[in-house]
């Protein structure tokens, strides 16, 4: 269901999903079995500078600009309806660290830190392509294997216990980023090229 409470199944669909829940019962086991005082921080799609984009799992956001970059359409595998819930990486950090400094989180309890907000892929591309003043269009894939078609997140519970507010939507998000990877000294072709930026 959306948007995802702190109480949502914990079914994951993905290796990559089970491995963040596995980090999460460890958390739990340390809290119980040693008593360590520990806080589930439970980040959304965090995008921003030094974003990985190298091989499989690289990230879609360095992704989409580096080929866009190219001259070569953003990759879509599926319709691109599938959403996401990006947040900025200056956000995320905030809001762990308010997390982190709270005394109302009870020890191994999880909060979800986000923008609350639902992105589809296909709009991620269009404000990245305006952003880059590009007129390519996306090119669609099939669709990837237990592909989460709805990720957004439900930050009542930070917003009311942290005060937790986060500050930059997606297209001043995307404004930054860009910025950033401009400034970097980075070959874009040869990128494409080792990384393949797929």
């Amino acid at each position: 269901t959306v948007p995802m409470t702190e109480e949502h199944p914990t079914e994951p669909t993905t290796v990559y999903g089970a491995s963040k829940l596995v980090g999460e019962h460890y958390t739990k086991a340390f809290t119980n079995t040693y008593r360590l005082n520990t806080i589930i921080v439970r980040p959304f799609n965090t995008y921003g500078p030094r974003e990985h984009f190298e091989g499989p799992y690289g990230e879609v956001i360095p992704k989409f600009s580096i080929r866009i970059k190219n001259g070569k359409s953003p990759l879509i595998f599926g319709s691109g309806n599938q959403t996401r819930d990006f947040i900025y990486v200056s956000d995320t950090v905030a809001g762990m660290i308010l997390a982190a400094n709270s005394e109302k989180l009870n020890s191994g309890e999880a909060i979800n830190i986000a923008r609350g907000e639902e992105v589809s892929v296909n709009n991620l591309a269009k404000y990245i392509l305006e952003s880059l003043n590009s007129y390519l269009n996306p090119e669609y894939h099939p669709p990837r294997t237990a592909d989460v078609l709805r990720h957004y997140a439900d930050i009542s519970k930070a917003r009311k216990i942290l005060n937790f507010q986060p500050k930059i939507d997606i297209k001043a998000g995307i404004r930054l980023y860009l910025d950033w990877l401009g400034k970097q000294n980075i070959d874009f072709s040869k990128e494409m090229e080792i990384n393949w930026i797929k």
